[in-house]
């Protein structure tokens, strides 16, 4: 990814499920959800700077 211009905004993360199928461990889902906001305004920033 990087070869085409795309840059790591923040660190890989692993979420853990209760066995082989899921459903994700309590407290994960919360962990996702804060995962996705700081790529969602990561994004947001580097689209900002580039107007």
């Amino acid at each position: 990814m990087r070869k085409l211009g795309y840059q790591l905004v923040d660190k890989p993360m692993d979420f853990l499920v209760d066995g082989m199928t899921g459903p994700l461990a309590d407290g994960e889902l919360d962990r996702a959800r804060q995962w996705a906001q700081r790529l969602a305004a990561a994004e947001i920033e580097r689209v900002a700077r580039q107007s």
